[in-house]
């Protein structure tokens, strides 16, 4: 029986911080919105107020933090760049080396895969697709949700062995722990590219790697 894989995109398959900065604000910045006002909304108005991105709401919150400085820019323009950008093939440059190879073998190899991912479910959907997720990822078995991804571990009643792939290491063991309750053969891969972690930090069955290739498609 192959496995399952259930895989996060946040930072494990996509650079997503990474994206936001270098690529979505220097377009802002073109049309007269500087590079600190676009962190600060970033920041302020999406993750630290709900835990994610909500387009809508970085748009107005963004617009407005322009009209307190006095920058002359519209909501439409903002909106206009935002789309331009962000639902551009040019985004799928901040994928992490590797990923597309190891989403092409998961695909290659049949193997039944779940793309789990915290966020606002208009904007992921519309997001993944300009990336070209829907290519490798079957229908319904992409999952945005709202509440802690733990949730939708629990409800997840798979029927063989899973593997979790993550770049979170406490959510990764807690996750772990909830799978191994109902498929005891669960293992996960934890995604570790800044190389802040050692082997003796991760117990099994978690392994730490620091790059997608490193894993075996089973």
């Amino acid at each position: 029986m192959r496995y399952l894989y259930v895989v996060d995109f946040d930072d494990t398959l996509f650079r997503t911080r990474v994206f936001w900065r270098r690529f979505l604000f220097p377009e802002l910045k073109r049309i007269g919105i500087p590079y600190d006002i676009s962190e600060k909304v970033y920041i302020a108005s999406t993750y630290k107020m709900f835990g994610y991105f909500i387009q809508s709401l970085f748009l107005s919150v963004l617009h407005e933090a322009c009209k307190e400085e006095n920058i002359k820019v519209s909501i439409s323009q903002i909106n206009k760049v935002f789309k331009k950008t962000v639902y551009s093939k040019r985004a799928r440059r901040y994928f992490y080396p590797r990923a597309i190879e190891f989403l092409h073998r998961l695909k290659e190899n049949n193997n039944p895969r779940i793309l789990l991912s915290s966020g606002d479910k208009k904007f992921k959907s519309r997001f993944f697709k300009a990336l070209g997720l829907n290519v490798f990822f079957p229908r319904g078995s992409i999952h945005i949700t709202k509440k802690p991804k733990i949730e939708f571990i629990k409800n997840l009643r798979a029927k063989g062995p899973v593997i979790l792939v993550n770049d979170v290491l406490k959510e990764t063991e807690d996750m772990v722990s909830e799978l191994q309750k109902v498929s005891p053969k669960t293992r996960a891969f934890f995604v570790d590219y800044g190389g802040h972690f050692k082997r003796k930090d991760v117990k099994k069955p978690i392994e730490l790697i620091h790059s997608l290739s490193e894993i075996k498609v089973l």
